[in-house]
């Protein structure tokens, strides 16, 4: 997805679906770090944890795509990766046992 296309078809796209879905798992302790609270606009954080529960996995390629569907009924790791209007990739990982999702920058652990 391109950064000027944040709201104009992008992560804003349907807003109002996303509202009205059921989340498909529960996050658990969400943890920011500190990187992604410095260079991430909140809004779009939250817009993406949405995405993130309802199966959205953002820009990940099929095989990724195919590991979080397997994930969702075996109980494994989820991964998803955004990239905000500011252009910067930020992924969110929800821990197999579902007791934690942390949203940090790539290869920033």
């Amino acid at each position: 997805m391109k950064t000027e296309d944040f709201e104009k078809g992008g992560l804003m796209e349907n807003a109002a679906e996303v509202e009205t879905k059921q989340p498909l798992f529960s996050r658990g302790l969400l943890v920011v770090k500190k990187g992604v609270r410095e260079k991430v606009p909140f809004r779009e954080v939250v817009v993406c944890l949405t995405r993130h529960t309802l199966g959205d996995w953002g820009h990940l390629d099929p095989l990724d795509r195919r590991h979080n569907e397997d994930a969702l009924q075996r109980g494994g790791r989820l991964w998803s990766a955004f990239r905000a209007s500011n252009g910067v990739t930020f992924w969110i990982l929800t821990k197999g046992d579902r007791s934690l999702t942390t949203v940090s920058l790539p290869n920033v652990h």
